[in-house]
């Protein structure tokens, strides 16, 4: 179940939010925001357990068997040691993760570029402009994106954008260097609270997101979907999801992504989480002073121009944006012209807000 609703008499989009617009360290995504991400509830350590866990983690060096070894025993004789250890890994996974992005946005790049001289770039504009006439047409219909939009926006994606194996299995050294980040991962995983995404799973999505990033697009837009990458930090995992395949959709389309608004993310949450609570499936809340989307955003401190609403038991952000897609109001927000976005959910229920 979905529903759309849009509104084009509100004030444009604060410049405040102009200042996340500048790039942010990739690597950063795949570390918590902070420590309270990791486990701080267990014993702390004296000054010198510190100092003897730190000295034997440097101590292992490159060796990661000996490293293994290390923060296993570490972690059964000092019940307090998984702060120390997970600043230690994190500390030691970032440079390793900026390197294996980089070099796997080298490799895509070079594959797009593959890719494109095959499929030509008369094909791609002709079926970018076969999608973004169906949104101007008044009298579009779900069928009429599902035989036309639909087969043109797969066609692009399947024969532009490399899969991360694909890549892999052209690189024996990225291949390596991917394997050697999931095994210090692992270890970071031992660190982290319970519930916490596993390190594999993080990697993944910072994978997708990198091959993206190799498409071409304007400096602008690279700099949204570097902070993207570091405010979707914030987002749980099919919030983050709903957020990326969105923009991959706008970017395949020749369009700007869309900046994460956290202000517009809290308002979007409040109404998933009362649709929930209060049992309803609607744009109008029925609790006085939430009533419209414009209203719920201005509680947050913010603006809103459209909403999207999305129901399933069994909730998947990527599923939530395919099902937007075929329909003709949810398709006109998806690609329309903004330039923030915030995604909640709350259990079965995902709202999406666009502002400008």
């Amino acid at each position: 179940m979905f529903r759309d609703l849009t509104c084009s008499s509100l004030r444009p989009a604060s410049a405040a939010l102009a200042a996340l617009m500048a790039p942010l360290f990739v690597a950063l995504l795949l570390l918590p925001a902070d420590r309270s991400e990791a486990q701080t509830s267990t014993p702390s350590l004296s000054v010198a357990d510190i100092r003897k866990i730190t000295t034997g983690y440097r101590a292992a060096a490159r060796y990661i068997a000996r490293k293994e070894a290390f923060v296993i025993e570490s972690l059964r004789r000092y019940p307090g040691a998984t702060t120390t250890l997970n600043v230690l890994i994190g500390r030691e996974l970032q440079p390793q993760i900026l390197s294996y992005a980089n070099d796997l946005k080298k490799e895509a790049t070079r594959a797009f570029a593959s890719r494109l001289a095959k499929f030509g770039r008369a094909k791609v504009q002709q079926l970018q402009m076969q999608v973004n006439a169906l949104r101007e047409d008044p009298n579009l219909t779900k069928e009429m994106i599902k035989t036309s939009g639909l087969p043109a926006i797969t066609e692009l994606g399947m024969n532009l954008l490399p899969g991360a194996a694909e890549i892999l299995g052209d690189s024996q050294k990225l291949l390596e260097k991917r394997q050697d980040l999931l095994r210090l991962g692992l270890l970071w995983d031992m660190t982290q609270a319970p519930g916490t995404a596993p390190f594999a799973q993080r990697l993944e999505s910072k994978e997708k997101a990198t091959l993206i990033s190799a498409l071409p697009m304007p400096p602008n837009a690279i700099r949204i979907l570097h902070s993207n990458q570091l405010l979707s930090k914030n987002l749980e995992r099919e919030e983050s999801e709903a957020v990326a395949a969105l923009n991959e959709t706008r970017i395949l389309l020749g369009l700007m992504p869309v900046l994460i608004d956290p202000l517009l993310t809290a308002a979007a949450r409040s109404h998933s989480a009362e649709m929930e609570r209060l049992g309803y499936f609607d744009h109008t809340s029925p609790t006085p002073g939430r009533e419209h989307f414009a209203q719920r955003a201005q509680l947050h401190g913010t603006t809103a121009n459209a909403e999207n609403i999305y129901m399933n038991t069994q909730p998947d952000g990527r599923v939530a944006n395919q099902a937007w897609f075929v329909s003709p109001g949810h398709h006109r927000n998806m690609l329309g012209n903004y330039s923030r976005v915030g995604l909640g959910r709350s259990g079965a229920y995902f709202t999406q807000m666009f502002a400008r």
